[in-house]
C-alpha cells in the first residue's frame, strides 16, 4: 500500500511540475488575511502600529503517507516616520518553505517587499498604496525517492531497480517579482473597509527540472476585500473574500468572523478579543476558524473540512493551519497623526 501511495505522489509531482500542458498553483493559506505579505506586497507596513511579525504553518493531506507542509514567516514595518508623518513607507522581509510529498518537492522563497501608502485625508484613516516584492526562489526534488512503472518487477514496485529515467537536475533557482495595489478606509471607530489586488510572477520565470524544457511560471492574479462592522458595543462582524486566478486554476474564498471584545476596556479598540468564523472555498472545502488576541499577540487556528469528491481519497482529513501575529508601537511617538487603518 505504501508503494502505491508513493506512485500516486510521484505521478502528481511529474504531472504538476514536468507536464507540458498542466500548470501548477502556488502554495497558499486558508488564513490569507493572516499572511499579508503573501497576499499583496502593497500591505507591507500598512498597520496601526509600526512593526508586525507573522508566522504561518499549514499541513494538509495527512491521509497520504507524507503530508504536504507549508511554512512562512514575515516581518514588516513602516519606516521614515519623521519624514512621512501622514503617509506610510513600508519595508519587509518574507520567507516561505513548501514541502510536498514523499519525494520532498521543496519550494523555498526569500524576499523583500516595499510599499508606499498615501494618506488621502490627513487623518490617518484612509490610504491608497502600491507595493513591490522581489524574491529569490529555489525548487528541489529528491529523485531517489521517486518510483516509476518501469520498476515493477511483476509483483511489486522495487526501488532498487533502475528506473531508466534520464533526470537532468534535482534543483534550480530563479528570481521572481510581484506587485500590487491596496485601499484601506476607516471612516469611524465602528467600521472599516479594505480591498486590493496583486499580480505575482510578473517576469514569468522558467521552472523546469529538465534543461531542454523552458516552462514558464504563469502569472497569478489576486483580488480581495473585507470590512469590519460593530453590531453592538462588544461584538463585530468581519466579512472577507479572496479570488485567486493562475492559469487554469481558480480559487474563491468567501466568509467571515464574529469578534467578541472580552477585555477590561470593552467597547473601544480592545486588545483582548475572541473570534469565531468560517470561510467557504468554492467546490473544495469549508474552513472553520478561531482566533484569540491578547495584547499585541494574536493566535489563530483553522481546519479545512473537505467537501469535494477528493474527500474520498483524503478520508475526511482536512488541513490544519496555525498563525501567530505580533504587532508593536515602538516608533508611534514619532508621529503627529495616529494610524487608524483597518486591522488585517
Amino acid at each position: 500500500m505504501k508503494n502505491i501511495c508513493k506512485c500516486i505522489v510521484a505521478s502528481f509531482v511529474f504531472l504538476t511540475f514536468f507536464g507540458k500542458e498542466v500548470k501548477a498553483q502556488d502554495p497558499h493559506f486558508s488564513q490569507f488575511y493572516n499572511a499579508p505579505m503573501q497576499l499583496n506586497p502593497a500591505l507591507t507596513g500598512l498597520l496601526r502600529g509600526d512593526t508586525r511579525a507573522v508566522a504561518n504553518y499549514r499541513s494538509q493531506w495527512s491521509s497520504i503517507s507524507t503530508p504536504f507542509q507549508t511554512m512562512s514567516a514575515s516581518v514588516d514595518m513602516n519606516v521614515m516616520n519623521r519624514l512621512t508623518k501622514k503617509d506610510l513607507f513600508g519595508v519587509g522581509l518574507y520567507v516561505l518553505n513548501d514541502v510536498a510529498g514523499e519525494a520532498s518537492l521543496k519550494n523555498t522563497q526569500v524576499g523583500v517587499s516595499f510599499a508606499y501608502n498615501k494618506d488621502m485625508t490627513g487623518r490617518g484613516n484612509h490610504f491608497v498604496g502600491i507595493g513591490a516584492q522581489y524574491l529569490f526562489v529555489q525548487q528541489s526534488l529528491d529523485f531517489t525517492k521517486l518510483l516509476f512503472e518501469s520498476q515493477f518487477n511483476g509483483e511489486f514496485i522495487d526501488p532498487m531497480m533502475n528506473s531508466g529515467e534520464n533526470l537532468a537536475i534535482d534543483n534550480f533557482s530563479y528570481f521572481d517579482f510581484n506587485a500590487g495595489i491596496s485601499w484601506a478606509y476607516r471612516p469611524s471607530r465602528n467600521k472599516s473597509y479594505y480591498a486590493g489586488g496583486s499580480l505575482s510572477h510578473l517576469n514569468q520565470p522558467k521552472v523546469s527540472f529538465f534543461n531542454e524544457i523552458s516552462e514558464r511560471l504563469r502569472m497569478r492574479y489576486t483580488f480581495y476585500g473585507g470590512a469590519e462592522f460593530k453590531v453592538s458595543r462588544n461584538v463585530s462582524f468581519i466579512p472577507r473574500a479572496v479570488v485567486l486566478l493562475q492559469g487554469l486554476a481558480k480559487e474563491i474564498n468567501v466568509g467571515g468572523l464574529i469578534k467578541f471584545n472580552v477585555g477590561d476596556n470593552r467597547g473601544a479598540d480592545d486588545k483582548t478579543s475572541i473570534y469565531f468564523g468560517t470561510m467557504h472555498r468554492w467546490k473544495d472545502a469549508q474552513v472553520i476558524m478561531m482566533r484569540y488576541d491578547y495584547g499585541n499577540v494574536g493566535f489563530s487556528f483553522s481546519y479545512d473540512v473537505n467537501i469535494s469528491e477528493l474527500n474520498i481519497s483524503s478520508k475526511g482529513r482536512g488541513a490544519v493551519e496555525l498563525a501567530i501575529i505580533y504587532s508593536s508601537d515602538i516608533f508611534d511617538n514619532q508621529r503627529r497623526t495616529k494610524i487608524m487603518c483597518p486591522k488585517f
